[in-house]
């Protein structure tokens, strides 16, 4: 049961249609034993991580993408060690997608949390995902065994928006950006050091970082 405690996960999620996010969150607190001990604060702490602060509608008026932000914050409750989501992003337009995205992102990077994904969206787990498996017939099939090739773009000079922007995508050492060899995060961050005015000093790819 400790070793359970530990695992959350967004898989069916089914919400109290008629009560706000915090409502949804307290009563999830109350059903399943929740171990945290300021749970009131720990649900606002949570609202505000996945953009639903200040929010008192019914769940029933949300969008289909702040209902899955939602169920990533019941996921989160019991601070969990690992994460499991289930085709988190079916039914979520571009957009949608595009935070939900996000917001898994800063679970692991800023929650230090594991993530297992389940998903028939390639495109978009190989820009989140540092390991992938496909499941071909009754079988698994290794596409990316997490290669230990390294992309490091050294930065002439940056600015304070830039730094936070980036930390949220990869890991900065100084002005080094260190990220894994992935085509998908490489045009994120290239795209953030343009729109955010930095200025790139070199690119190089290595196999182990000194």
């Amino acid at each position: 049961n400790g070793s359970l405690n530990k695992i959350g996960f967004l898989l069916d999620c089914k919400l109290f249609e008629n009560f706000s996010a915090y409502d949804n969150l307290k009563l999830f607190s109350m059903y399943s034993n929740c171990s945290i001990e300021n749970i009131d604060q720990r649900i606002v702490e949570l609202l505000i991580f996945v953009g639903l602060d200040n929010n008192t509608k019914a769940v029933k008026t949300y969008s289909f993408g702040m209902k899955q932000r939602l169920g990533l914050a019941l996921a989160l409750l019991d601070e969990p060690e690992f994460l499991i989501l289930d085709e988190p992003f079916v039914g979520l337009d571009p957009v949608g997608v595009s935070i939900l995205m996000d917001y898994i992102v800063k679970v692991r990077r800023e929650k230090g949390v594991t993530v297992l994904i389940s998903s028939h969206q390639l495109h978009e787990i190989e820009e989140i995902c540092d390991y992938f498996l496909i499941v071909q017939n009754k079988h698994v099939r290794l596409l990316n065994g997490g290669d230990e090739s390294k992309i490091i773009i050294e930065l002439e000079s940056q600015n304070e928006q830039l730094k936070v922007k980036l930390s949220e995508l990869t890991d900065i050492d100084g002005d080094k950006i260190i990220l894994p060899y992935n085509i998908g995060l490489l045009n994120a961050v290239l795209k953030n050091i343009y729109l955010l005015d930095g200025d790139i000093k070199k690119i190089e790819m290595t196999d182990t970082i000194k």
